[in-house]
């Protein structure tokens, strides 16, 4: 099986490949998905790709680390560590706001995760 990831990859020209997550596998409250995410990280690492493993800061974690062969790299909040896209437009022609980065939700203003709407 790696050797045929490794051959895919090279036809397809990827070597490197940037998984994000809202845990990895050190997090206190890890589970099955972090489980999951890091057994699919490491058989690409076998396969011969570059991993990083980008997820939210965990108190106690270095910023930056390595497990398995694949970087980990720990900033940001469970939801900003994702990147921040605006929403399609509305009927009306405008984009729905969105929370700032730094408040760490990414939710649209309008949605009811319980966070303030932008200023």
């Amino acid at each position: 099986m790696r050797a045929r990831i490794a051959d895919l990859a090279e036809e397809a020209g990827i070597r490197t490949v940037h998984m994000l997550a809202w845990r990895d596998l050190d997090d206190d409250e890890a589970g099955g998905s972090e489980i999951h995410a890091h057994n699919i990280t490491s058989i690409w690492v076998q396969s011969g790709l570059e991993v990083t493993h980008r997820t939210s800061a965990s108190v106690g974690r270095p910023a930056i680390d390595s497990r398995s062969g694949y970087r980990v790299i720990r900033r940001g909040s469970r939801y900003s560590v994702f990147p921040v896209q605006r929403l399609p437009r509305r009927s009306t022609g405008t984009a729905a706001p969105m929370h700032s980065s730094r408040s760490g939700t990414g939710c649209p203003s309008d949605h009811r995760c319980g966070a303030a709407a932008p200023a």
